[in-house]
């Protein structure tokens, strides 16, 4: 994917290499592993994370698990996190100013903007809808199983 796609004998190639040189960071470097839109969703889920809870810990009624998802307050928590990854990443790749406030919704609207100077289309790339949702779901269900094993 890194040359604008690969056939699947190739990727299966890249794959062991990768395994066998202990990681992509070995194998390529970590500003590479870093430039590719996987890691930029991981990095979008992660500081979304480390916002909601940077939130609960300085105000730990938001930690209410009671408040659901359209409270009031949970709302503005997650509107704070998104706006401040959206500061944030628009630094290096400017969008829309109105962008969606969902996790999920905020990851399909930013990572074909942060590929466009690629010049490829994400759905080319296999980044359609379907592909950031379930990536983002699997990186938001890690982050989540961190956070609930520091709580216990």
């Amino acid at each position: 994917m890194l040359k604008g796609g690969m056939t699947p004998g190739e990727a299966a190639i890249f794959a062991e290499q990768s395994v066998a040189n202990q990681g992509f960071y070995k194998l390529i470097g970590k500003i590479k592993v870093m430039n590719t839109p996987e890691a930029a969703l991981v990095v979008i889920v992660e500081s979304f994370w480390k916002s909601m809870i940077s939130q609960m810990e300085a105000d730990p009624r938001l930690a209410d698990r009671a408040l659901g998802p359209d409270h009031p307050s949970r709302r503005a928590m997650l509107v704070k996190a998104i706006d401040a990854i959206e500061t944030h990443r628009s630094r290096f790749c400017s969008g829309p100013k109105n962008y969606p406030y969902g996790l999920f919704e905020y990851v399909q609207h930013r990572i074909p903007l942060e590929i466009r100077h690629m010049k490829y289309d994400p759905v080319q790339m296999g980044l359609d809808d379907e592909a950031l949702t379930e990536m983002t779901a699997q990186a938001y269900d890690y982050f989540k199983a961190r956070v609930n094993e520091l709580r216990t």
